[in-house]
């Protein structure tokens, strides 16, 4: 017996083609003004105005750093602000050197932990199996009805 599942799904791809029913929200790379202002206006707002204006002062060089190694992509963006916002004394350049030496992976790292979060919240076996049928198929593939009906019993 099929069921109404009753919650949101947010599926990312970069396959710009939805399956009937689906809304779409495209979130493309910032600008690099933009980037700047997202990940500074709350952790290092006295820098912003700095920043914008093209200042060449380490921090900001830092700052341009940081945003140019995420692609200037607002989730990891969002990501460094938060980590930035739990240690106040790091600063850019430090932030910049750790990526540049370890890579990205602690950006990877925030990411897991946001989608663990959003995984303790899907509180029913059904809508678990669903989820974890559906991370066997490849982006933007159609589910088959008939096997999603054999997971609602």
């Amino acid at each position: 017996m099929a069921g109404n599942l009753s919650c949101s799904i947010l599926y990312t791809s970069r396959i710009a083609q939805a399956p009937d029913g689906v809304v779409i929200h495209p979130v493309e790379q910032l600008l690099e003004d933009a980037a700047l202002s997202l990940l500074l206006k709350t952790v290092r707002a006295a820098l912003l105005p700095e920043a914008l204006s093209g200042s060449p002062s380490p921090e900001v060089s830092a700052a341009r750093s940081v945003c140019a190694m995420v692609g200037n992509v607002p989730l990891a963006l969002a990501h460094l602000r938060s980590f930035l916002l739990q240690d106040r004394q790091v600063s850019l350049f430090r932030l910049a050197e750790v990526l540049t030496t370890r890579g990205i992976s602690e950006v990877t790292a925030k990411v897991i932990e946001t989608f663990q979060l959003s995984w303790e919240r899907v509180q029913t076996e059904e809508a678990r199996h669903m989820f974890l049928l559906a991370s066997y198929f490849p982006e933007a593939a159609p589910i088959p009805l008939w096997l999603l009906g054999l997971l609602i019993r």
